[in-house]
């Protein structure tokens, strides 16, 4: 981990991430704050500072926000409401509920009330520090990745939380409404795609593929690896469709 800390290059950890991490969970959990930039390479001095300080703004974001009962029930902050927003937090508050209700309910991780009330509350609080993106479904099964990843860690909450700020903020657009028929959002990627398509295998880039194209663009965005600012996500073309030409969604690292 501090191999490469010392100038701030994080290239090799890199490397290593995808010929794929040892089967250490507490590992893994550092690598990813690394990669994500939650951590960065280049103030590897200064993690525990940076724990510290970003463990205490989450904390003091949640207690504005939320109550937690000692059943984890997750409720509203009465005392933060403001006039004519309660009806929309509590619609907000309700549909992440229900959607964390359903997350991966085949672990038994995620079954806890615990994990639950945890998902809950950092899924709500990044919704309201985020106007502009809010809550969409499917953020819950990106969030409920990190949080698994860092349960090992003292504080996963906040860990999950401030990594789950870090890839939305590469991968947002993918969930932003307004920008779905733009450029920046699936529409956009698919459009992207489909260009590329046309020109390399015109059988495949038909209409009837675009629903297809649809599914791979949005796993791509909420994938670790998709992020389109850093070049990682890209179509690669091969063979194997019959006329020359198939699609393969790849990268340049994995966190395994």
């Amino acid at each position: 981990m501090t191999r490469g800390a010392k100038d701030g290059n994080d290239g090799l950890l890199r490397l290593l991430a995808h010929r794929g991490l040892p089967d250490d969970q507490s590992l893994r959990a550092k690598v990813w704050k690394a990669l994500l930039g939650y951590l960065p390479m280049k103030r590897h001095d200064e993690w525990n500072a940076i724990y510290g300080e970003k463990r205490a703004l989450y904390a003091s974001y949640r207690s504005e926000l939320l109550t937690v009962s000692s059943s984890q029930e997750v409720s509203l902050n009465v005392a933060s409401k403001s006039p004519g927003s309660e009806i929309d937090d509590q619609d907000l508050l309700q549909e992440i509920k229900n959607d964390v209700e359903r997350t991966r309910r085949d672990f038994e991780y995620f079954r806890r009330p615990a994990t639950k009330a945890a998902l809950t509350a950092l899924l709500f609080v990044y919704a309201k520090l985020n106007p502009g993106v809010r809550y969409v479904q499917g953020m819950n099964e990106i969030a409920a990745v990190l949080l698994y990843v860092m349960s090992v860690e003292t504080d996963a909450e906040t860990d999950a939380f401030w990594c789950f700020s870090e890839m939305m903020a590469e991968i947002k657009d993918g969930f932003m409404q307004a920008l779905d028929h733009s450029g920046e959002g699936v529409y956009g990627m698919v459009e992207e795609i489909s260009q590329m398509l046309r020109s390399e295998s015109p059988r495949i880039s038909t209409v009837g593929n675009r629903e297809v194209l649809g599914k791979i663009c949005s796993r791509a965005l909420s994938s670790p690896q998709g992020s389109k600012r850093n070049g990682l996500a890209h179509v690669r073309f091969g063979s194997g469709c019959g006329d020359g030409a198939s699609v393969v969604l790849s990268s340049d690292f994995s966190l395994q």
